[in-house]
Parts: structure tokens; sequence; C-alpha cells
């Protein structure tokens, strides 16, 4: 559970936040129904003034109170509700069963004595790998898997495992199976129930196979399909991360080549996307057989053509040109496609963030004026992106010696959807920004557009996160010593809490108009 431990350790960054939030998720901890929002508002605000939760709902006195304590709710909520550990519709939030026991963890870590108000056995295995699985370090899943399995019963939670597989896709096959592993022998007969299914047989036949039953012998197509899957599971990696998956077969690079070379008579529905994959793979000899072969695969699976007439070079030009329209199809394609990003400013206090949708090709260049546009920066000094080991920025004669120039650098090129890069900007003030690619979105999907955001951006050259905070303390404060200054400094409107998602939206138009 480190991303939830994170997402409440950075919520509850104060001794004052946690005094009012940690009772509102106390709140919702307990409740076995979803809870309005501002009844989770007025719980804060109770806590805060010590007060009883009715007199604060029942006095207009505490409106503006309430009102504060919304937005930080909200926040949680929506930090919980992105993790898969809790649900919000209609203004209303309830915890998932996985929510509830992640929650009771972290309280229990912090010394808040909480109620056992969740019977894993009430957890679905699409709930325990959302949340437990992706979210967690391996310490940690085997806890909550091991726990889970034991309310649920080894043999009740390998038939869900199974069936969780057989209604998903190459991953939810792939991680299911992994699990099934950790529960050995008495998922047997759950896992023989999977080759019944088309989808699962491979992996089911694999699994028996591993353990030396003769009934389930390994057949090449179910190796094929094997490795079809597990090629679609690490699709979103990069190139690297995709070799290193491939490596774990065994096979050296012709092994590779001869595999893919047959991979297209596999009966897989995706075997042409996994090629097609494969395509970006670092070994030239394997990437032309994987380009080859997804031709062949798509071929395979097109319906029978209609008889054609004329000369054999007509028929030719006519294949070349239909393959010169693909190519132009899937490149329109790609450029109309779009992704959406989450920018969150580093070590600030509450925090500032921004939802954008921007196209799938948008370069570094393009990227950097997006995010200043949407944070509210001015553009006033220089950038970089850090991107695994490499740096990105634009060409300036104080650039340090291993600094690689932006320009042309696709955004997807170097890094999927679930990734993350770092955005620095101002190197005075070192103001720091994570951009989580949250996902690829399909064609027709509206770009530019600010989804959703908090907060105004900070002034500029205020001192980076820490001066900001000196900032605040400040500007709100008219006893403080400096108040005067900082007002006429910035200007009497600023707003630390205004945001405005239209306002972003039209100025993210005007910025790819």
């Amino acid at each position: 559970m480190d991303l939830l431990d994170e997402t409440l350790e950075q919520t509850f960054w104060s001794e004052e936040l946690s005094r009012g939030l940690v009772p509102a998720l106390m709140v919702l901890y307990v409740s076995p129904d979803p809870v309005p929002l501002r009844e989770l508002a007025i719980a804060s605000t109770a806590a805060e003034h010590d007060l009883d939760a009715q007199a604060v709902a029942a006095s207009d006195r505490f409106t503006d109170h309430v009102d504060a304590a919304g937005i930080a709710v909200e926040d949680l909520v929506e930090q919980l509700v992105e993790l898969g550990a809790a649900v919000a519709d209609g203004g209303a939030a309830g915890l998932t069963p996985l929510g509830s026991y992640g929650v009771n963890y972290w309280l229990d870590t912090v010394g808040v004595a909480a109620p056992a108000v969740t019977d894993l056995a009430d957890a679905s295995a699409a709930e325990l790998i959302e949340l437990g699985y992706t979210a967690s370090g391996p310490d940690e899943l085997d806890a909550l898997f091991s726990q889970w399995t034991a309310a649920r019963g080894a043999a009740n939670a390998a038939y869900e495992l199974v069936g969780y597989a057989g209604t998903g896709g190459p991953g939810e096959r792939m991680t299911a199976f992994s699990l099934l592993d950790r529960i050995g022998p008495p998922a047997e007969q759950a896992v023989r129930h999977g080759m019944d299914v088309t989808t699962t047989r491979p992996h089911a036949r694999a699994w028996l196979s591993n353990r030396g039953l003769a009934d389930a012998e390994l057949e090449l197509a179910d190796v094929q399909w094997l490795f079809v899957d597990a090629v679609l599971a690490t699709s979103d990696a990069d190139a690297g991360e995709l070799q290193v998956a491939i490596s774990r077969l065994g096979l050296d690079e012709p092994q590779t080549a001869e595999l893919l070379g047959e991979l297209w008579r596999c009966g897989h529905p995706q075997t042409a996307e996994a090629l097609e994959a494969l395509a970006v793979y670092p070994h030239e000899a394997v990437a032309t057989v994987a380009r080859k072969a997804a031709l062949q695969a798509r071929s395979a699976a097109a319906p029978p053509a209609k008889r054609r007439t004329g000369s054999m070079a007509t028929t030719k030009k006519s294949a070349k040109a239909r393959a010169k329209a693909k190519t132009t199809e899937a490149k329109a394609a790609w450029e109309a496609s779009a992704c959406q990003l989450k920018i969150t400013l580093v070590d600030v206090k509450p925090p500032m963030w921004r939802r954008i949708t921007v196209p799938a090709s948008i370069t570094l260049p393009q990227l950097h004026a997006a995010i200043q546009t949407a944070m509210g920066w001015t553009d006033s000094h220089l950038h970089e992106f850090d991107i695994g080991a490499d740096r990105y920025g634009e060409p300036d004669p104080d650039w340090p010696p291993d600094m690689l120039p932006e320009a042309g650098i696709r955004l997807l090129d170097k890094v999927g959807e679930g990734g993350r890069i770092r955005y620095v900007y101002d190197f005075g003030d070192d103001w720091r920004h994570d951009v989580l690619i949250e996902k690829v979105l399909p064609v027709g999907a509206e770009v530019p557009v600010c989804l959703a955001g908090r907060r105004a951006c900070p002034p500029e050259d205020v001192g980076g996160p820490w001066g900001y905070a000196d900032f605040l303390d400040a500007y709100d404060d008219p006893a403080h010593p400096r108040h005067d200054e900082m007002r006429d400094w910035a200007g009497a409107r600023f707003d630390p809490e205004r945001f405005d998602a239209a306002e972003v939206t039209a100025d993210l138009k005007r910025l790819f108009r």
C-alpha cells in the first residue's frame, strides 16, 4: 500500500489538517453507505472547533469553515478514487473493501485506533488486484494477498482468480495466474476449470504442466498464446523494458526471430497487435521479422477478398496503394488521439495541480508551453525535462554538458501510459512538477481541455516552495510584519485558492490552434 500511504501522508501534512481530516476519514471509514461530502466537511469543521457535528450543521456561523473544509475533503476523496480505494458519485463517497483495509492499515501505522470494519472476504479479485497489486510493494502485496486468501479460503480465491482471468485481457490473465502460483496446489481444481475457456486454457495448461501433471503437456500453440499475452501485457513499456520482458523466455536473437516468424499462425485474436508492438524491438533482425509477421497476421485475419481481375502489375500497384493508405490512416489516427496528464507542483502545500488533455503527438517543447499555460507560469526562466536518466531542454550557453535538445522529442515516444516524468522550471526557485501520463485517450477525445485542478499558481520569483509558504503566511495575516510588503509586491487581488478550469481551457485552445 505504498501509494496509499504516500497519498495519506501528503494529505495530512500538518497537525492542523490532521485534527480535521482524520475524523472525516473515520466517518468515511466506519460508514457502510456512501457519505455526502458535505457531511464529511462538517465532521472536519466540528473536529477543528471541538464541537458537535450537529451544532456545526445547524449554525450559519460555520458556513465558510465548512466550505473551506469541503475543498480539502474533495482533494482527499479524489486521490482515494484514483487509487481505487474509494468510489464517489452524486456528491457522496464510500470506501471500497480494499480501501477500508488500506485506511485501517494506515491509521494503525500513525497510531490512530480504528475498529476493524473490513472483512477481506468481501473483496473481489478485481478489487484486490486493482488496489493491492498495482499500488503495493512486493512485501505489502504478499501480506495482503495472504490475508485475502485466508479470509476467502484458498479454493474459493483460486476460482475467483480464474474467473477474473477469463473476463479480462492479457494483463489481467498474467496477473491472475501469477497470483494462482502463490496459492499453489489448492488452486488445481480451479485452474482445471480454466482449461474450458479459450483465453485461459494456455495459462491453465502451463500452470498444470509446470507442476509435472502428465495430462497437461504444453503445445506450441500454447507457447505462442502465452508469448502474445506477455508482449501485450508489457506493450505500454518502452522498447528496452519490452526487451527485458522477452529476455526472460531464455531465447537468443535467432530463436526469438524464429518464434515471431511463425507467430502469425497463432489463433490469438491480438497476435497482429503484439507483433506490431515488437516492431520497435532493439534488435533490427527481430524487428524486421515482427513487421513482416504482423502483415501476415493482419492478412490472415482479414475476410476473404473478392475475386479480382486484371494484371499482376495492377494487383501489386493496388496493394502498395492500400498499404500506403493504411500507413496514412494509422498516422492520422495517432495524430487525432490524445493523452490525459496530471501535473502536480511538488513540495507545495496545500497541493496545486492540473489535469489536462493534449494531443498524443505532443512534443516536449509543446508540453513545456502547455504546462506553462495550464499552471499559470509566465515562461520567464529556463526549464528542463527529466525522463529516466536523460535531461532535455532548450539550447542555451549555460546548458549542463549532459543536457539533450528537446526539439522534436515526442512525449509518448519516451514514456507510456501510467508513466511519469519530471519538469523543472526556474533553476533558482526550483519549481519541480510531477507529470503523470494517466491514460491514452481514443480518437475523438477533445483536446486541449483542462478537466480539473486546484489552486492558483504561485507568483514568479517568490523563492520556490519554501519561499511561497513564507509568502502565504505574510500575505494572509494582517498582523504579520511583512503583510503590507507582500500585498504590495503580489497585488491585493492575488487569491491562492483561485482556479477556473474554463479559463485554463480557453488559454490552452489559444495555444494549440
